[in-house]
């Protein structure tokens, strides 16, 4: 054995780092005494309400008010942005006539 661990059992202060390892490990003795620091549980993070989407701004026209009468009540820019946007607003498009192989545009009612 590299150390006695029965001898200088009342001088275990004076004893050389080593030997105290060595007779803690192998005898139980010569073991400090003192009590490991206790460790903080970590903090938990703080819990935040979900996140909910912002507000879409609002559409800059509304193409169901005046729809009856959209033709001569809106302006050429809300016909232009509900026509594009899939509401009514469009200009009837003239229709085409072909013939004898040349395409004629018809303006007046059939």
């Amino acid at each position: 054995l590299p150390y006695n661990c029965n001898d200088g059992l009342s001088m275990m202060d004076a004893w050389s780092i080593s030997k105290k390892a060595y007779c803690c490990e192998n005898a139980n003795r010569g073991c400090t005494t003192t009590q490991a620091p206790t460790v903080k549980p970590k903090p938990r993070p703080p819990t935040y309400p979900p996140t909910v989407p912002p507000t879409p701004p609002p559409l800059p026209y509304d193409c169901n008010m005046g729809v009856a009468n959209w033709a001569v009540s809106w302006s050429d820019a809300q016909k232009a942005w509900c026509c594009a946007h899939g509401g009514p607003g469009c200009a009837t498009p003239a229709k085409v006539c072909t013939l004898w192989g040349d395409p004629h545009i018809i303006s007046f009612d059939q």
